[in-house]
C-alpha cells in the first residue's frame, strides 16, 4: 500500500515538475523569511533598547488636561519603584523660516529625559537658540542650509494671552537634533494653523514661560537593565503604573481644588477692587452732592441777602424821597417868606423915601447897630 502511495506521488511529480518545484521554492522563501525575522528580532529590538537607553527615554508618560504642578512630580516621585520624574514644557506655535508660515512645536530641553541626539550642529547654548527636527532636513539640502538660519514665532492670536508665554520670539538653529519622541514621520495634531504640527524645536527650559507644566515623564527604577517591553521591562513598570493610578483622583482633585481657590481668589481680588472703586466713586459723588448742596445754600443765602438788600434800599430811597420832599417843601416856604420879607422890605424902603434925611439916618444907624448885636 505504501509503495504504490509512493509511486503515484513520483508519478504526479515528474508529471508537474515546473509546479513542484515553484511550491518547493516558495516554501523555502517562507521558512528562510520566517528564520530570519525570528534570527533578527532580537537584533532589532536589542538596538531599540540601546537607543532608549542612550536617549533615557521615559518609561512612563503622564498627561493632564488641567497641567501638572511640582507637588504632583513629587507625589510621583514618592511611589515605591520610581527612580525619577521630570515636568516638562511644551507649547504649539506659528512661526516663520525662509519667510514660510508653519506649526512648531515648541519643547524645552532636557538632558535627564528624552535626549534628542544631535546630528549636525552643536548645543543650544543661549535663550536665543534653538535645535531643529531633523524631518525638515530630510525633506530639503541637507543640515547646512538650515544651521544659521532664524526661526520667529508668530503671534498665534492677537488677544490671546499665548503671546506672553515666550521670552524670546526669534531662535538662531544651532543644531539638527532626532529625538526619540518622534520615532514616526507624524508630529501630532494641534489647535492652530492648519491642524498639524510640521516640525519641532528644542529650546533652553527658561524660554517658556508657564506656571505648569504639560507632560511629566517617569523612569523607573531597574527597567534600563531591561531590554525595552520584554517580559522583565513589564514587569518592572506596570506595578508602577497601577501605584500611579492609584494616586491619580487625588492629584486630580488637589489640582481641580488648587485652580477653583486660585479662580476664586482672582474673584474675591478682583470684587475688592471693584468694593473699593464703588467706595471711591461713591465718596466723590457725595463730596459733590455736599459741595452742590452748600452752593445752593450760599446761593439761597445770597438771593435772601439781596432780597433783604433790595427791600432796605427800598425803603431807604422812601424815606429819602420823604425827606428830600420835606426839604423841598421847607425850601419853597423859605424861599415863599424870604420874598415876603423882601417885599416887607422893599416896602419899607419906599416908605422911608419919604421921611426926612435926619429920620432916614437915624433908621439906617439903628438897622446896622441891629445887625451887629
Amino acid at each position: 500500500m505504501k509503495k504504490s502511495l509512493l509511486k503515484n506521488n513520483f508519478r504526479e511529480i515528474s508529471k508537474n515538475k515546473r509546479r513542484f518545484i515553484s511550491m518547493l521554492v516558495m516554501a523555502f522563501l517562507g521558512v528562510g523569511f520566517f528564520a530570519g525575522l525570528v534570527a533578527t528580532s532580537p537584533d532589532m529590538l536589542d538596538s531599540l533598547d540601546k537607543y532608549a537607553d542612550k536617549s533615557n527615554f521615559y518609561d512612563i508618560n503622564i498627561i493632564s488636561t488641567l497641567g501638572i504642578t511640582d507637588d504632583d512630580i513629587q507625589a510621583v516621585k514618592n511611589i515605591d519603584g520610581v527612580e525619577n520624574a521630570y515636568g516638562i514644557q511644551t507649547k504649539d506655535s506659528m512661526v516663520k523660516i525662509d519667510d514660510k508660515e508653519s506649526v512648531c512645536k515648541v519643547i524645552e530641553y532636557n538632558e535627564n529625559v528624552n535626549t534628542p541626539v544631535v546630528m549636525a550642529g552643536r548645543q543650544i547654548e543661549n535663550n536665543n537658540e534653538c535645535l531643529l527636527d531633523n524631518a525638515i532636513v530630510r525633506t530639503g539640502t541637507g543640515a547646512e542650509k538650515y544651521i544659521g538660519k532664524k526661526i520667529v514665532l508668530e503671534n498665534n492670536d492677537k488677544d490671546s494671552d499665548d503671546n506672553d508665554i515666550f521670552t524670546e520670539k526669534e531662535f538662531e538653529i544651532v543644531g539638527i537634533v532626532d529625538s526619540p519622541m518622534y520615532i514616526s514621520s507624524e508630529r501630532g495634531n494641534t489647535s492652530i494653523g492648519n491642524g498639524t504640527v510640521n516640525f519641532y524645536i528644542y529650546t533652553k527650559d527658561n524660554v517658556i514661560n508657564l506656571d505648569y507644566y504639560t507632560g511629566m515623564y517617569v523612569t523607573v527604577a531597574g527597567a534600563k537593565e531591561q531590554v525595552t517591553n520584554s517580559d522583565g521591562y513589564l514587569e518592572l513598570v506596570n506595578p508602577v503604573i497601577d501605584k500611579i493610578e492609584g494616586i491619580k483622583q487625588e492629584r486630580e482633585d488637589a489640582r481641580y481644588n488648587s485652580l477653583v481657590d486660585e479662580a476664586n481668589e482672582k474673584i474675591n481680588d478682583a470684587q475688592k477692587e471693584l468694593n473699593d472703586k464703588k467706595a471711591e466713586v461713591q465718596k466723590k459723588l457725595n463730596d459733590a452732592e455736599k459741595k452742590i448742596k452748600n452752593a445752593e445754600n450760599q446761593i439761597a443765602s445770597s438771593e435772601n441777602s439781596i432780597k433783604n438788600g433790595e427791600a432796605e434800599l427800598a425803603k431807604k430811597k422812601q424815606e429819602t424821597e420823604k425827606t428830600f420832599k420835606e426839604a423841598e417843601e421847607k425850601l419853597e416856604q423859605a424861599e415863599e417868606a424870604l420874598l415876603q420879607k423882601e417885599k416887607e422890605l422893599n416896602s419899607q424902603k419906599e416908605q422911608m423915601e419919604f421921611l426926612p434925611q435926619e429920620v432916614q439916618e437915624q433908621i439906617k444907624k439903628r438897622i446896622s447897630r441891629n445887625r451887629k448885636s
